[in-house]
């Protein structure tokens, strides 16, 4: 039996990223997640707003994907929160790398309760392939450890024009979707971030399918690039 898929898009904030999520959600047999790395934090326990303009837990698909979720998840919301977040930090590559492969203990209950996650996923929406957002490099690692057919779908976009959309002050407007004020980043990290975050993507996607998109092509011939991504999931659902 075919392995159903995950097209994972990796890449910095402010890339794209949302935008080409977006698109490939809107294909036959395709769930888009968004960033499924913040569904337990901001999603259930922090109830923000699904695209439905529901809080998550109230969403019809996602109130019963939870539910689903907590019959079969071991781990407690929080520890599976601490446990992600310590296995996708950037600070914790060599210790990330070495406990996922030894795959012990809170490990690998962390593993077990994501492929349920993913499977619950799968099992609610019909879909044959989910598209998730979460652009942390990190959570490549934690892909490949689970039951799926994993495609990266790496985003780069030009470092000046991200640092210049971190620059923006974009306050609080729970009318518009804005639920936080967005503060200006300091440039020096924005640069930190963008180079590392490109090049671990770039590493971690060794060994699964990999593919590059330079945002600027998007949005210069975006019914070429496009094309080619409809038709990469297209083929995805034939085979």
């Amino acid at each position: 039996m075919r392995k159903r898929t995950i097209i994972y898009i990796s890449g910095e904030g402010h890339s794209g990223t949302t935008m080409l999520d977006a698109v490939l959600g809107n294909n036959k047999n395709t769930f888009s997640s968004g960033e499924l790395t913040n569904f337990v934090k901001k999603g259930i326990i922090n109830r923000e707003y699904c695209a439905c303009g529901r809080p998550v837990p109230e969403c019809k698909v996602w109130s019963e994907i939870i539910k689903e979720w907590d019959k079969k998840r071991v781990l407690s919301l929080e520890k599976y929160i601490q446990i992600q977040n310590k296995l996708t930090s950037k600070k914790n590559i060599v210790s990330s790398l070495v406990a996922l492969k030894k795959g012990s203990g809170e490990i690998s209950e962390f593993l077990r309760d994501t492929n349920k996650l993913y499977n619950v996923i799968f099992k609610i929406t019909g879909s044959q392939i989910i598209v998730d957002s979460s652009k942390t490099p990190g959570r490549i690692l934690i892909l490949k450890q689970l039951d799926f057919d994993v495609q990266v779908l790496h985003l780069v976009r030009r470092f000046g024009d991200v640092l210049n959309s971190y620059k923006k002050h974009t306050p609080k407007n729970l009318k518009e979707g804005v639920e936080y004020e967005i503060r200006p980043l300091n440039s020096i990290y924005v640069l930190s971030s963008w180079l590392v975050k490109n090049l671990l993507t770039y590493f971690f996607s060794k060994d699964l399918s990999y593919k590059k998109i330079k945002y600027e092509n998007l949005v210069i011939n975006p019914l070429k690039e496009l094309s080619f991504l409809q038709k990469t999931v297209s083929n995805l659902l034939i085979n």
